[in-house]
């Protein structure tokens, strides 16, 4: 079997590539990443032992929702070339979108990271209606494809634990015939981002106005529509759903988590953040949070609740981050530590506590040892009423742990190849995307929520581009006074895409390869500093009146 892979970022890395390397029957894999990345990508790839061809866009294309027709067609060779039928979405979740069309439109098997899209603006009504609004046109176009599957990487629908526990409380909800009463979620992933990183960062963004909730706080809320299977199993369907939310922003977390803070912590820390960023703290605003507590209460036909759900959910938590450099390794070597603690409740017939506490990284520990604070922790605790329902008032239940030799594999991580074994073997599996439905609607509505907070502007932001033609750079000007182009980027698009319009409307140039270089906050404001290429060298034609002159100069 051949397959391709679109996107080799940590996710693929630390889970996809040591699968393909694992199993025994995919024999090539054709990457799709982006032409800057060439060599990161092949630093990675060549630690394995497999067959691989790289297919290589430009990054300017990297948040499109539809492929070129000229990359479209190189796609479509390669596919045809090599007979390929499944796929591996695992880009930056704002890519999604372009690869999932092209997939569904060849007939592809799709396999595909969570969030399966991420709005730009999420936080923002018009962003948080399009997250579900994506996924109705997703399901749709699936449902007339001819592709065979479609699964999201949700690996707590694959994990031996959450299986275990989910019996237990379907057991009792099928034969009472009662609800689960309370839910109860606690999400801290130790994911400390320095404040520079919240501006700058690519993987796991938030300044697209999305955060926490998109990156690891999916797989909990995806939780809550894993559990209320039993209620609906029962016949006990709810009617409708009410919700509360409240968010903790990275603006919030820096006001008093500042430079003084940052200076108290030592020579590893002391000076080295940008003041500029404590002293504008309004610029981050409409980032995306950092945490998120909601309550979701849903109801029956007459308005009587059935199920409570409670959710928290932090980055801020507990960490084990010491250094202010950030390491190559983001993904899990950055310090992050999970503490995971979900709960259900069936009246009084039923408790079940699942328990996950890590003190250590991944670099810290080999052996694989299942008790509180080790790597691989895992419990569940099941309280009884052993008087009525039966069985033992008390008992403890510490799933299996799953070594390898050669590297660590966690249970989640376990849980992840179980999913892939299904999706490839063509097995019965709950992670489809038909499976997401109710995780979808319940982001919308947190981040519909979430957007009453701060009024939405129309852009949040600037950038100013570095236009080179060769060994010349552009520069534009009023007057006597000179600048780089530069321009507003809108709250519904990435930097990338405001790039191309900014230049095609106010210049009538195409350009390629854009790279982030930095960032500079002015008067309030946050300016995003990009390198970019002409692609298509022309005589410059001011469109904008906000230039009165335009001219190459020697670099």
């Amino acid at each position: 079997m051949n397959i391709v892979l679109f996107g080799v970022g940590p996710h693929a890395k630390r889970i996809y590539l040591k699968y393909i390397q694992k199993v025994d029957f995919i024999d090539k894999v054709l990457i799709v990443d982006l032409k800057h990345r060439r060599k990161a990508i092949e630093e990675v790839v060549n630690k394995f032992d497999f067959d691989y061809e790289l297919l290589l866009f430009d990054s300017v294309i990297r948040d499109d929702e539809v492929l070129s027709d000229v990359n479209r067609m190189l796609l479509l060779q390669k596919i045809s070339d090599y007979d390929i039928n499944h796929a591996i979405i695992s880009t930056e979740p704002k890519s999604h979108m372009m690869y999932i069309d092209f997939c569904l439109e060849v007939g592809l098997s799709i396999m595909c990271d969570k969030p399966i899209t991420a709005s730009i603006g999420s936080n923002t009504e018009f962003g948080s209606q399009k997250l579900l609004d994506d996924y109705y046109k997703i399901v749709k176009k699936y449902r007339q494809s001819n592709s065979k599957r479609f699964d999201v990487m949700a690996q707590r629908r694959g994990h031996e634990g959450f299986h275990k526990a989910f019996d237990i409380v379907n057991e009792v909800v099928c034969k009472y015939k009662v609800p689960i009463t309370k839910l109860r979620i606690m999400h801290g992933d130790g994911n400390w981002p320095m404040p520079n990183e919240v501006i700058l960062r690519d993987n796991h963004p938030y300044k697209y106005g999305y955060g926490k909730l998109l990156h690891s706080g999916y797989h909990f809320v995806d939780l809550i529509s894993i559990f209320l299977r039993a209620n609906k199993n029962a016949g006990l369907n709810f009617d409708s759903r009410e919700l509360k939310v409240s968010d903790y922003l990275t603006s919030d977390f820096m006001a008093y988590f500042n430079g003084d803070f940052y200076n108290r912590l030592g020579k590893e820390f002391k000076n080295k953040e940008r003041k500029e960023i404590f002293e504008s703290l309004d610029v981050l605003d409409k980032f995306g949070e950092l945490d998120v507590s909601a309550i979701v209460d849903y109801k029956d036909k007459n308005g009587r609740i059935l199920t409570q759900a409670v959710l928290d959910m932090s980055q801020s938590s507990y960490s084990r981050r010491a250094w202010f450099e950030e390491p190559k390794d983001t993904y899990k070597g950055n310090g992050r530590i999970r503490h995971e603690y979900v709960e259900i409740d069936v009246g009084p017939l039923l408790n079940v506590k699942i328990m996950s506490f890590q003190s250590k990284e991944i670099s810290e520990e080999k052996e694989m040892i299942n008790s509180i604070g080790s790597l691989d922790h895992f419990e569940i605790d099941v309280f009884r009423n052993d008087k009525l329902i039966g069985g033992k008032p008390f008992e403890r239940i510490l799933t299996e742990t799953r070594n390898k030799d050669d590297h660590y594999i966690g249970q989640n991580e376990q849980a992840r190849f179980d999913i892939l074994d299904r999706f490839f073997n063509n097995e019965p599996s709950d992670a489809t995307l038909e499976d997401q439905e109710e995780t979808i609607i319940l982001l919308s509505e947190f981040y519909k929520s979430m957007s009453k907070r701060f009024s939405t502007k129309n852009s949040l932001y600037d950038v100013e581009i570095h236009v080179k033609n060769g060994n010349k750079l552009l520069k534009v000007g009023k007057k006597h006074e000179a600048q780089y182009p530069n321009g507003e980027i809108l709250n519904y698009e990435s930097i990338e895409t405001a790039i191309k319009r900014i230049l095609k409307t106010d210049l009538n140039i195409e350009i390629s390869n854009p790279q982030k270089i930095d960032f500079k906050i002015e008067n309030g404001r946050l300016t995003y500093i990009y390198d970019a290429e002409v692609s298509c060298p022309k005589t410059l034609n001011i469109l904008n009146k906000k230039y009165d002159w335009a001219i190459w100069e020697e670099n």
